[in-house]
């Protein structure tokens, strides 16, 4: 069964690895500290992509909508708060479009009271395409580059992460 619960854990894990990017960004450090921790958790989901999956209440969509609308906030936030570090308008713009898109589907699920099995998440080509970004990202992890190059990287997994939390609630 596929485990909706990897969708949350990579939520949640990607909060201190996107501190850990801007503490390196402003002060420089090693991205090889980095941890992969959530491309290993969204691997994992995307590797059951066609497993169904059982959450009839919607309880573990809802906690993976919020992990991920939590992680791209924190982007915005850690962007606010450090000197030195911008994003790109069209990266804020991207990311505020992501959040609204999660407080949509989170909205929809809420109406929902029974779920059916989830019998395909994604469709083959997406899959392939988010295996294909999770190791674009970790590899440019372990490859130590620079900080803001992680940052983008982490930035489109974590979009690709949250289109998959908005599939998986209007399942």
């Amino acid at each position: 069964m596929a485990n909706l619960s990897d969708l949350v854990d990579a939520g949640e894990s990607f909060i201190p690895v996107i501190q850990d990017i801007f503490t390196i960004w402003t002060k420089g450090g090693d991205t090889g500290t980095i941890s992969t921790a959530p491309l290993d958790n969204l691997s994992q989901l995307v590797s059951q992509a066609n497993v169904p999956t059982d959450d009839a209440k919607g309880l573990v969509r809802a906690q993976a909508i919020t992990a991920l609308s939590d992680a791209l906030t924190e982007i915005i936030s850690q962007a606010a708060q450090s000197t030195g570090v911008s994003l790109p308008s069209e990266t804020v713009t991207e990311i505020n479009n992501e959040c609204d898109a999660l407080q949509t589907a989170f909205g929809l699920l809420a109406e929902r009271q029974v779920f059916n099995q989830i019998v395909q998440l994604l469709p083959a080509a997406q899959v392939n395409h988010i295996k294909q970004e999770i190791a674009d990202a970790k590899s440019a992890i372990q490859s130590r580059q620079k900080a803001a190059v992680v940052l983008s990287t982490s930035v489109d997994v974590l979009i690709l992460a949250a289109e998959v939390a908005i599939k998986v609630a209007a399942m």
